[in-house]
């Protein structure tokens, strides 16, 4: 008889580690946590980034390699919300900047859309308790991240290798999450669930 029971879905969560005198930096924290709570169908790894573009390139080169099904990527600012539109650019002067001032990607596009299902996260996050985490569609005043720093160059890197309707997009869901000290574990576990139903529902309707 032939099996027709789906292998788990791969996912991999990335946070960043101390940076700026903070011994502890709350996107390790809140991905440690969430990597270690369950979603149905899936498999989670936590990755922890260090805080400069080398990390960040390797980390690109290893998942371009063996991509896995879903990426949540978080990092800590002053405003949570979902990052949907990555800028292709880096700043300079900062620090962890190896990466030179300029284009992220020369000749690739100045801004991609996330990969990640906005609509969805929104119905899904509009109705947790306590919600912290924004979307466009909850916020009047919503801003995407332009700090050319390492969030965006990361999410650059993702949005660009796993948006549009290449197979090496279709095969991986991936985005980025600005957090802070007070975003739940069960909040972003949330946005994990909804985002591998996303990517299930994907794979069948392909």
């Amino acid at each position: 008889m032939i099996s027709t029971q789906k292998a788990p879905l791969r996912v991999v969560v990335t946070g960043y580690g101390p940076f700026g005198g903070r011994s502890v930096n709350p996107s390790d924290t809140l991905g440690q946590q969430v990597s270690q709570m369950p979603v149905d169908g899936a498999t989670i790894e936590y990755r922890r980034l260090d805080v400069n573009h080398d990390s960040v390139d390797g980390f690109m080169g290893q998942i371009l390699q063996n991509p896995p099904d879903v990426i949540m990527s978080m990092g800590v600012s002053w405003k949570p919300q979902l990052e949907e539109l990555p800028e292709n650019r880096v700043g300079g002067g900062r620090e962890g900047e190896t990466h030179p001032a300029g284009p992220i990607l020369p000749g690739h596009p100045g801004t991609v859309a996330t990969d990640l299902p906005t609509e969805k996260l929104e119905k899904a996050l509009g109705g947790f308790p306590g919600r912290r985490v924004g979307t466009h569609y909850s916020s009047s005043n919503y801003q995407p991240d332009r700090s050319a720093y390492l969030c965006n160059y990361l999410n650059y890197r993702l949005s660009d290798a796993f948006s549009g309707d290449s197979a090496q997009a279709r095969a991986t869901t991936a985005g980025f999450f600005h957090i802070t000290e007070n975003v739940s574990k069960e909040e972003m576990h949330l946005a994990l669930e909804t985002i591998c139903k996303h990517h299930r529902d994907s794979l069948t309707t392909a």
